[in-house]
């Protein structure tokens, strides 16, 4: 049964088994990716749901921010889109700032305002956001806990925020919840630490806390309208989602089931799998988010292949894991880091005490060793 396994950008793997050696073949999504990411970020700008129209919903003496999440499909393009309609209602280009996370845009080299006119892309502010500079923070609040908020200085003073944000489902390794996306991305160190923390993840209660401090300082900072992208199989997008920040989660929540949710009728010796798309899904956490779904799936000593085009370093906790000494003590020390790769890593030095890993990615043989 000739079978084919997109990763990366355009890269496919082709191999000829029997028809009853595959137990399941789960590309993603079978529909096809929109067209026009563009387009329908402004069709839904236009239309909101549960929202009013973006132009009774601003002003043009607004200062309007786009906060980027990671991982956002067609981020270009929805950014275009959203800034298209933004200056259709009437807001001056020179107040629009798209703030992002450099941990994957710098890597990538990509230029956020490519989809703009030249003129339009010179006017819009890009700002890359950093936790550990205390000037470009902002203080919002305090919340329930006593903790303090603090915000990107730009997020903090704008007049509206938008989030642009990667649809996922809730069983994703290491997800709190749709408004974590937004907080605390674009927070400061001490608030990234407390949810990428091994407890944040794995006790239920202290999972609880990490969503609704999520959920608090987006409601705290005002945020109401949201653009949400559904992935698609292979890195586009397959849908947008434009609304009333509860509303567009609660229909994310179903799409993102019916898309990518599906169940195992037996557990496999092998399980291949891929992460598809450009250099900005290639990294640790989707590596560590492979690694989670495919332990779903295979035996209890079985393989695990992953695909991928990553190229980035091994970065603190994965460090740890090849610094010698015993798989135990490694993991002892990873279970105490608040790195962005933790949480794959750990699930790496778990699956390796019983599991055979291949992997495949851009990254030296001697450094996958």
């Amino acid at each position: 049964m000739p079978t084919c396994l997109q990763y990366g950008q355009a890269n496919v793997i082709r191999f000829d088994l029997p028809e009853t050696s595959i137990l399941l073949d789960r590309p993603g999504p079978t529909s096809e990716p929109i067209d026009d990411p563009a387009a329908a970020v402004a069709a839904g700008l236009a239309n909101p749901i549960d929202f009013p129209p973006l132009e009774q919903a601003i002003t043009p003496d607004d200062r309007v921010v786009l906060a980027l999440s990671p991982g956002v499909p067609s981020a270009e393009a929805i950014i275009a889109g959203a800034i298209y309609a933004l200056t259709e209602a009437g807001v001056d280009a020179r107040q629009i700032a798209i703030i992002h996370d450099p941990s994957e845009t710098n890597l990538a080299g990509r230029d956020l305002t490519i989809g703009l006119p030249p003129d339009m892309a010179e006017q819009v502010q890009v700002v890359a956001h950093d936790p550990n500079d205390r000037e470009k923070l902002a203080y919002l609040a305090a919340n329930q806990q006593d903790q303090p908020l603090y915000f990107q200085r730009d997020i903090g003073e704008a007049d509206v925020v938008i989030p642009i944000v990667c649809l996922r489902g809730d069983r994703i390794l290491g997800q709190h919840g749709f408004a974590a996306e937004l907080y605390p991305t674009f927070a400061d160190e001490a608030a990234q630490q407390r949810f990428l923390s091994i407890e944040a993840h794995e006790n239920a209660t202290a999972r609880q806390q990490r969503i609704d401090e999520a959920e608090e300082a987006s409601w705290l900072l005002g945020v109401t309208l949201c653009i949400g992208v559904l992935p698609a199989d292979g890195g586009e997008a397959l849908d947008v989602l434009v609304g009333e920040r509860s509303a567009v989660a609660a229909r994310a929540k179903s799409l993102c089931a019916e898309g990518w949710e599906f169940a195992v009728p037996q557990r496999a010796d092998l399980v291949i799998a891929t992460i598809a798309g450009g250099i900005e899904q290639q990294t640790w956490e989707n590596v560590g988010r492979a690694l989670d779904s495919a332990s779903r799936a295979v035996t209890d000593e079985g393989a695990i292949v992953i695909c991928c085009e990553l190229e980035q370093p091994p970065q603190h906790s994965i460090q740890r894991l090849a610094a010698g000494g015993t798989n135990q003590e490694a993991r002892r020390e990873v279970r105490r880091d608040c790195f962005m790769d933790t949480l794959a890593a750990d699930k790496l030095a778990e699956l390796s005490e019983s599991h055979s890993f291949y992997f495949r990615s851009k990254l030296e043989p001697e450094v996958v060793e």
